[in-house]
C-alpha cells in the first residue's frame, strides 16, 4: 500500500530542502516561509497530523523562529540539524 498523498507536506519539505542545498537564497527563504505555512498549516494537519505538529516544531518553532539573530551560515547550520531531527523522527516511525 502506497504513502498517502501529502502534497503540502511534500511541498514545505522540498522548500527547506531548496534553501538547504543552496537553491534558494536565505532572504527569498525568509521572505516566503511564513506565508507558505501559514497557508499550508492547516492542510498538512489534514495531511497528516502527527508529521504537521513534528514540522511545525523541529522546522518553524526550533529552526526559523530561532535564526533571526543568526548569520546565513549559521541560520543554515541551525535549520539543516533541525531538519535532519525531523527526518531522524520519520525514520524511525514515530511520524
Amino acid at each position: 500500500m502506497g504513502r498517502k498523498k501529502s502534497p503540502n507536506i511534500d511541498f514545505m519539505m522540498e522548500y527547506v530542502k531548496d534553501y538547504l542545498d543552496g537553491r534558494m537564497e536565505r532572504w527569498a527563504f525568509d521572505l516566503d516561509f511564513d506565508h507558505h505555512i501559514i497557508t499550508r498549516y492547516e492542510k498538512m494537519e489534514n495531511e497528516n497530523p502527527e508529521y504537521a505538529e513534528a514540522y511545525g516544531y523541529y522546522i518553524s518553532e526550533c529552526g526559523v523562529d530561532r535564526g533571526d539573530d543568526l548569520s546565513d551560515a549559521d541560520h543554515k547550520k541551525l535549520l539543516r540539524k533541525q531538519y535532519k531531527q525531523l527526518l531522524d523522527l520519520i525514520a524511525d516511525g514515530f511520524v
